[in-house]
């Protein structure tokens, strides 16, 4: 963990994974979204514009689409 015992033959494939384009530009997404002074609740109390709905369920989208293309994952939870 710091350094002393070398990493397996496949810590660079993992690397690889991680810091894939589709992975770096979603977390500068969240970055984004992490660091924005506006909260969720105030978002929505001006009104669910068309623009607001449309950008919420093309999110929801997103979302449902990367839980498909998920390989097994041991976790209990991600199990429905």
């Amino acid at each position: 963990m710091i350094g002393i015992i070398h990493g397996s033959a496949s810590a660079p494939l993992l690397t690889a994974q991680i810091f894939s384009m589709r992975h770096l530009c979603e977390m500068a997404i969240c970055a984004v979204f992490v660091w924005q002074p506006v909260q969720a609740y105030d978002w929505v109390g001006k009104g669910m514009t068309p623009v607001k709905l449309a950008l919420c369920g093309a999110l929801f989208l997103y979302a449902i689409l990367g839980m498909f293309t998920q390989s097994f994952s041991p976790f209990l939870y991600f199990q429905f």
